[in-house]
């Protein structure tokens, strides 16, 4: 039996082929120039016409660049696909990024994404600042992303995990933005 594990907030994600976009990459091809994460989260934003308000466009360009760059950084195999789709309703841009993980990392991932909703995001924020000061310098770009996309942005976050095998899992992140 294929083990699910869900965190985070209520959000429904509906596929619907006719009002879906879905793009897949290769994470080699974001590593081999990171600029294309911000590309890509235009690409997106440039398709659903969301440049009527400025700000909404920033903030939708930030998410995605955010959830492509964790997509990449922590994909499993740098050769597999990460997945995107999205899917506006109404005042609402859905947006799910799948990639896989390996299992060994599956429980550390699940801790950190709990303190996302059971973790004041002030206290979460300043805590990681703290404790990247403490870190390597080359260790000390991540940690924040998540952690300032709900809490400057208001982003409904949700983690799902699929057991894919023995080895690893799928991970998709769901990330619901209201569009002003």
């Amino acid at each position: 039996m294929n083990k699910t594990i869900t965190i985070g907030d209520n959000i429904t994600f509906t596929s619907d082929s006719s009002r879906n976009l879905t793009l897949s990459f290769s994470p080699d091809d974001i590593t081999n120039c990171w600029s294309n994460a911000d590309r890509l989260a235009g690409l997106i934003t440039d398709y659903y016409h969301l440049h009527s308000n400025k700000e909404c466009t920033t903030i939708i360009s930030t998410v995605l660049n955010e959830l492509i760059e964790n997509a990449v950084k922590y994909a499993e195999n740098k050769s597999e696909t990460v997945k995107i789709d999205t899917l506006k309703n109404e005042d609402k841009l859905l947006i799910k990024i799948s990639n896989t993980l390996p299992a060994e990392r599956l429980t550390p991932f699940i801790d950190e994404c709990k303190k996302l909703f059971h973790t004041d995001l002030k206290t979460l924020f300043i805590k990681r600042i703290e404790s990247l000061k403490k870190e390597a310098p080359r260790d000390s770009s991540g940690g924040i992303g998540l952690i300032l996309l709900k809490k400057d942005y208001n982003t409904g976050i949700k983690f799902i995990f699929y057991e894919n095998n023995d080895v690893s899992y799928k991970v998709s992140v769901i990330a619901e933005l209201t569009l002003v």
